[in-house]
């Protein structure tokens, strides 16, 4: 499956790919399908890309501020699962 973030467009999850029938995957699992067994609207969240953006404001953070704290705090949408 071809990886969704090989062009030069940053709009994907990281995990995501397009599968011989030209659906979209996250995470290895087809958008369709869950769409179909879940109903829309729908919110999928891909695991790497979400972990992967939290390395990088850490490491922002780290490299200009050594002695920085990040805490994690949820507003608009407090899903328990996510702030783990």
């Amino acid at each position: 499956m071809p990886n969704l973030n090989d062009t030069d467009n940053d709009l994907f999850p990281v995990t995501a790919s397009l599968d011989g029938r030209g659906h979209i995957a996250v995470g290895g699992r087809d958008l369709s399908e869950l769409a179909a067994e879940y109903g829309t609207p729908l919110y999928v969240y891909d695991e790497e890309t979400v972990r992967q953006m939290c390395r990088q404001f850490v490491g922002g953070f780290k490299s200009a501020y050594e002695n920085s704290h990040i805490e994690y705090s949820s507003k608009a949408f407090a899903n328990p699962a996510l702030g783990k």
